[in-house]
Order: structure tokens, then C-alpha cells, then sequence
């Protein structure tokens, strides 16, 4: 643990002081001026906040005041606490424009301006007795070469409490837990001055003069009210949204989307270890019941997450993930970028993302009650998800023991029936995938599951060679049999490990597959489906046609060269926060030093990733150029091929059979069925009009036609729409 370091910097007010523009800066308190101390072995007397609070029993002694780390001006005794007291004066306060609080701290504090208070950090309730730990580990920047932490002071708080005469700065510094090896405390106050005026001292080397604050992006702010933000449960707090549509955003424009009460709780697994957190929250009126709000142009509801991208220092591996899904025709979270303040801080550039869930405009599946425990209510909507859980009473494992999960209903609110219901589902799912019949055109597979969203869910996974991918952080549901009854993989969630961003599973390298990690199996679906050859066709088939479109690689980096763009200014205050381009951030694989570093990174990667796909994706699609195509399956021809508008099949039938021309689109979905009943030894036709079609529209592109005899697949013919 570390040292504390502050410094005040006001902000402008309503009147002429904390309202010019500042002509230079200067120290009023700095770390290693004489203050009064009070070691937190027992609790300070009343008032101690206040000016004039006697403090003639309190110690003196130079900042900062800690232990253990050889960087403290006075050396107290192991203690989990510290309390501090520094008075300053204010001659004219005409001369002062503005205030800001910045520290270097081990582990949380707040800091108090004439006894109100004007910054706190991981510290809980008000006025936190001598023996309450901090809420969170903090190290100190200053000795790592980083910038300290930075507290913007309210312009209502400036000028209530600033005076003209005596102020007084009182500070409590707290350690994480008694038993900790070090405590540090060091603190500086600083103005900006409207003229020449000498009043107090330089500035330290590393101080930079604050600037108003602007941007392009959206701000959302967050007010706790004192409280430190907890893994759970929620905490209430207020959430203001500035969003202006024709102009810069700046802290002083009042809230125009949001300003009302949320709930909000950490969010996260391995990145609750990282300093810069995310957030999930809940919008709500003021009586707490669930408010669904519109914001930052998606859809109205009242579940989102602020999601952190640190580890991720492209700070866009999620959003293109979700908007490469969202191009192949699913629904994948909407996002955008914003900057966030927490509690006046500064905490960087962040993703307001909608929260997975049932809802027509997130995954629009059915309502599933407790009481729907029969009939065609029971069939969905379900939501499971593959992520870390023992599953037991929250799910079960798979057949090669992947564990599963109730997502929705949860596990605490599902039905034994619903229980019952969906793992007997998912159950005959995959023994039929195991079975000698699993291509079976109407009792395979495909009875069970959407295909197309098996093959879109593959494509990103594989896209990103996302190392969490089928694993963990993996949803899917499946759907009232009056909506189709299936298992559709998705959505997409979680790639800020994807696009070479992992130095483990070989998450770097351009080459193999996702899905045959050998560690923390995926299920064995994936492995099951390429073994079928109708499989691979839709799916290689589907690939080279969104490659041409949707998945260019042009088309690819045109989104992020616009999202890059988007993120100019922003991404450098980010990087001023988070100093980070030159660390290592678990589990970073490159290292770029420059953010321009860390897109040319992505992009590169990208690109050999998709010549590696393009090379080594399963299944066959080629194209048969002449006019006419002879199969080997009984003098099976296909003609002409391709064709505009109509199409013949024609082969001979050596045995009396029912016998279907299906064709299908490379999704699965059937565009046209017909059905003949013949004799041995005839040859059999069919024509079909794709004009006239009348099951769903006929475009141009990559069709299918199989031939099926009593049920039985026998072969299947690539043919192409002109």
C-alpha cells in the first residue's frame, strides 16, 4: 500500500469569485508542510472537521503521515487510520477562480472543506469512526510515476463553504485492514489565481492546470451520496445523462436525458480486480419501482451496464464484436460510448451497454411465470448461459460436463417443471447430436436448434478467436414452440479478451480454433455439427457470402477507423486516468505503448485472422460455372445452374419411395418442399419456379437443394440464384 497525496483545485461559481478565467496556479498546502495529526487508535473528539475545533492535544509533524514504505514525512504508529488538520487563508477571494482535489493515497479517505465534506474515496457512512476499514484496496500513483487522483469540487460546495480569513482542510485516511504493512497520507491544495497576484507557492512538477472539461461523447455522472459502490447488493445513487445533439458536452450543461435515482452494484468476475470498475445499474423512479428510460438513443428499459474497458486498451473489442453480430442479422447488445464521472471524479471512457434479458427489443422471447408449468407455456422463452457456476441447483452440465445455467428464469424463481422441462430438452439435444441419425433432415439435429444462429454465433467467436467464447459469458435460450420451439445460440457477450488481447489458450495466435480448447472445454456441439456435410455447407456457404458484405475486411475497418475517430480526444483523457499503454494489464499479449499502436494491433490481427478463416473454415461451397450439373446420386441433374427463374431437378429412382426436393436458403430455412410418391425404376422431375414461390421471397445469392427419400437425406446440390 501506498502514500496519499491531495490537491484542491475549485471550480467556478455564480458570482465574481470561482468565475474568471485563471492566470496561473498556485500550492496553498502542500504535502510536506507542518500539519496536525491524530493517529486513529482511538476516535478523534467531536468537531474535528471544523474550524474552530481545538486541536492543541493533536501531534505536528511534516507530510505525508504513514508507515512501512520509506516515503513518509512522519513515521506513525501502525494504525488503520490517520486523521489530519491544515489551515490555510484566504485574503480576497475575488482572486480565486477555481479548486480541484487530487490524491495519492493508501487505501480510501475523505476530505472535508470548512467540515463539509468535498471528496471521499472507498470509504462508507458519514463521518467513519477510527476503526473502519476501507471499502477497497487503493495504491498510490505518485511513486509509480502516475498522475495522482484527481477530485473536481462542486461549484454549490465552493461557495458555501470558501471564506474570506482562516479555512481549514481536514482529511481522514484510512487503511484496507489493521494488519496492513503500510499507511500513506500526503496531500496537496491548490488554486488558480485571475491576475499576478503572489499569495502562496509553485505548483508541483507533475501538476498540469485544469481545463474546462468538454467532449463529443456523452457524460454520465454518478452521485452516491458518500457511499463506496459495493460487488453487491445495490446501493441507491443518482445518475445525470448529458447528451447534447448539436454541440460539445461540458460538466456545466444541465442533465437533458437523465437525472433521476438508479441502483447500482458492481458487475464482473476477473475485472473486479482491475482499478477502472464496471458497473450494472437499474433505472427507477422515485419511489423505487423499475422506470424503463431511453438513453443515448437505444431502446427504452431499465436494466444497463457501464461497462470498463481496461484490460482492452483499444477500448472497442466489444463493440465491434456486437455490431458484427447485429450484421449477420441477431441481436447483439447496443452500445455506446460516454465519459463517466463517479462522484465528481473522472473515471474515463466507458460503454453504456444494454443488459442482457427478455425483452421485445433485447432478446425477444416470451415471459416465462412461475405458474406456466404445462402445455405449450412451458415450452419458453428460456435463457441459459455457459459460465462459471457449480451447477447444481443453478443448472447442470452438458454431455461432455460443460456446466450450464438458469439465466431466465433464474434459479431462484424457475419452476421445478420449467427445471425439469429445459434440461430434458437440451438433454435429447445432444443425444441426438451423438446418434448415428443426428443429419436427419426433420428428426436431427435440426429439430432441436435455430442453425443459422449456431453458425453467426460461431462466425464471431471465431472472428475474435475469443478464448472465453462457448465457455463462459455464452448465452442462449430457446423459444415457445409457437415461435419455433429451438435452441438459438446468442447473444454475443463479453470480447474484451478476443482479437489477440489474450496470452493464454494461444489467444494470440492467428491460427485454430476456439472451440477445441483443450482447457475449460467448450460443449461438444460445435465439434458434433462440422461433422455434418449440411452443416458445413450452410455454414461455408454463409461465410463466403458475408465475407463479400458484412464481414469484409474493408467494411471492418471502416467501422473502427469512424469509431477510432470518434474517440480522438476522449481516448486521451482516458490514457491520462488509466496510465497504462506501457504496462502490462493482465492478460495483454502486446504491449503497445501508444494507443495509435494498440488500433494498428487490432487491425492487423484482424486481417491475417480472417485470411487464416478464409483459408480453413469447414465445409464446401464451390460454385459449378456450366449450365448444367450431373450428380452421381442416380444421374441426379441440376438445370440450368445458376439459373434466374426456373430450375429443374431430375434423377432416376431405382426403388418405389416417397421422395422431397427441398431447397433451402445456406441458413437452413426452407424456401420450397415438393413431394413425389413413385414406382421403381422411374425418373423423376421437378420444376420450380422461383418467381412464384409462395413459402418466402427468392433473392439472388446461395441456395441448397437436397433430395430426401422417405425422410432420409440422400445428397445435396449447391445451386445459385442469379
Amino acid at each position: 500500500m501506498r502514500k496519499f497525496i491531495l490537491i484542491l483545485i475549485l471550480t467556478s461559481y455564480t458570482f465574481t469569485a470561482f468565475t474568471q478565467t485563471a492566470n496561473h496556479w498556485e500550492t496553498a498546502i502542500s504535502a510536506n508542510d507542518t500539519w496536525k495529526y491524530f493517529v486513529g487508535t482511538s476516535q478523534p473528539t467531536a468537531g474535528w472537521t471544523q474550524l474552530n475545533y481545538s486541536e492543541s492535544s493533536w501531534l505536528s509533524g511534516t507530510g505525508g503521515f504513514g508507515y512501512g514504505d520509506n516515503d513518509d514525512g512522519t513515521i506513525i504508529a501502525k494504525s488503520i487510520s490517520v486523521f489530519l488538520r491544515k489551515k490555510f487563508t484566504i485574503k480576497d477571494l475575488s482572486k480565486f477562480t477555481k479548486a480541484v482535489l487530487h490524491g495519492d493515497f493508501d487505501d480510501g479517505f475523505i476530505a472535508y472543506l470548512n467540515g463539509v465534506e468535498i471528496a471521499r474515496y472507498a470509504m462508507n457512512g458519514t463521518l467513519p469512526t477510527y476503526d473502519t476499514p476501507a471499502a477497497s484496496f487503493h495504491e498510490a500513483n505518485l511513486y509509480q510515476g502516475l498522475q495522482p487522483e484527481t477530485f473536481e469540487i462542486s461549484k454549490e460546495i465552493l461557495k458555501k463553504v470558501m471564506i474570506n480569513g482562516e479555512n481549514i482542510l481536514a482529511i481522514q485516511v484510512h487503511n484496507e485492514n489493521a494488519s496492513s504493512s503500510d499507511l500513506s497520507s500526503n496531500f496537496f491544495l491548490s488554486f488558480g489565481i485571475v491576475d499576478n497576484s503572489v499569495i502562496y507557492s509553485t505548483p508541483p512538477s507533475w501538476f498540469v492546470a485544469p481545463v474546462p472539461f468538454s467532449t463529443n461523447l456523452p457524460i454520465i455522472s454518478l452521485t452516491t451520496n458518500g457511499l463506496t459502490i459495493p460487488d453487491e447488493p445495490r446501493i441507491v445513487a443518482n445518475m445525470a445523462v448529458i447528451n447534447n445533439k448539436d454541440k460539445l458536452n461540458t460538466l456545466d450543461d444541465a442533465p437533458n436525458e437523465y437525472n433521476s435515482r438508479v441502483t447500482i452494484e458492481l458487475r464482473g468476475s476477473s475485472s473486479l480486480s482491475f482499478p477502472k470498475k464496471s458497473y450494472s445499474l437499474e433505472t427507477q423512479d422515485p419511489l423505487g419501482e423499475n422506470l424503463n428510460v431511453s438513453l443515448l438513443g437505444m431502446p427504452a428499459e431499465n436494466d444497463w451496464i457501464l461497462y470498463a474497458p481496461y484490460t482492452d486498451k483499444a477500448l472497442i473489442r466489444n463493440t465491434i464484436s456486437y455490431k458484427l453480430a447485429r450484421d449477420l442479422g441477431k441481436y447483439a447488445p447496443r452500445t455506446h460510448f460516454c465519459e463517466l464521472f463517479l462522484n465528481g471524479q473522472y473515471q474515463g471512457i466507458y460503454e453504456l451497454t444494454e443488459k442482457i434479458k427478455p425483452d421485445k427489443n433485447r432478446v425477444d422471447i416470451d415471459d416465462m411465470y412461475s405458474f406456466e408449468t404445462y402445455g405449450y407455456e412451458l415450452t419458453g422463452g428460456y435463457m441459459l448461459k455457459f459460465d462459471r457456476t457449480d451447477a447444481g441447483n443453478n443448472g447442470w452440465y452438458t454431455a461432455n460436463y460443460v456446466p450450464i445455467a438458469y439465466h431466465y428464469p433464474d434459479m431462484y424463481t424457475i419452476a421445478e417443471e420449467q427445471r425439469n422441462y429445459i434440461k430434458s430438452f437440451v438433454t435429447e439435444f445432444e443425444a441426438t447430436l451423438v446418434s448415428s441419425n443426428f443429419e436427419h433432415p426433420t428428426n436431427g439435429y435440426a429439430k432441436y436448434i435455430d442453425t443459422e444462429s449456431f453458425i453467426d454465433f460461431f462466425f464471431i467467436n471465431e472472428i475474435t478467436k475469443n478464448v472465453d467464447g462457448y465457455r463462459l459469458s455464452s448465452f442462449l435460450y430457446k423459444e415457445k414452440l409457437t415461435d419455433g420451439g429451438k435452441i438459438n445460440m446468442g447473444p454475443v457477450w463479453d470480447f474484451n479478451l478476443g482479437c489477440g488481447n489474450a496470452d493464454y489458450f494461444d489467444g494470440g495466435a492467428l491460427s485454430g480454433f476456439s472451440y477445441l480448447l483443450n482447457s475449460y472445454a467448450a460443449p461438444m456441439w460445435w465439434q458434433r455439427l462440422l461433422e455434418s456435410e449440411v452443416y458445413t455447407t450452410q455454414l461455408k456457404c454463409k461465410w463466403e457470402a458475408m465475407r463479400k458484405t458484412k464481414l469484409n475486411t474493408d467494411t471492418i475497418f471502416a467501422y473502427i477507423d469512424s469509431t477510432v475517430a470518434y474517440l480522438n480526444d476522449a481516448q486521451k483523457r482516458n490514457y491520462q486516468k488509466w496510465n497504462i499503454l506501457n504496462q502490462y494489464v493482465w492478460p495483454n499479449e502486446y504491449i503497445g505503448g501508444t494507443y495509435e499502436n494498440e488500433i494498428s494491433y487490432l487491425k492487423t490481427w484482424i486481417n491475417n485472422r480472417m485470411n487464416w478463416l478464409d483459408a480453413n473454415m469447414p465445409g464446401t461451397c464451390a460454385v459449378n460455372s456450366i449450365s448444367e450439373n450431373e450428380n452421381q446420386f442416380n444421374g441426379l441433374k441440376i438445370y440450368p445452374n445458376p439459373f434466374s427463374e426456373n430450375i429443374s431437378i431430375e434423377f432416376y429412382a431405382q426403388e418405389m419411395a416417397e421422395y422431397e426436393v427441398r431447397i433451402t436458403n445456406i441458413t437452413g430455412q426452407i424456401v420450397h418442399s415438393e413431394i413425389q410418391k413413385v414406382l421403381a425404376q422411374t425418373t423423376i422431375e421437378f420444376r420450380w419456379n422461383a418467381k412464384a414461390n409462395n413459402q418466402m421471397p427468392v433473392e439472388s445469392g446461395f441456395y441448397i437443394c437436397q433430395i430426401l427419400k422417405n425422410g432420409q437425406l440422400e445428397t445435396s446440390q449447391k445451386i445459385v440464384k442469379q
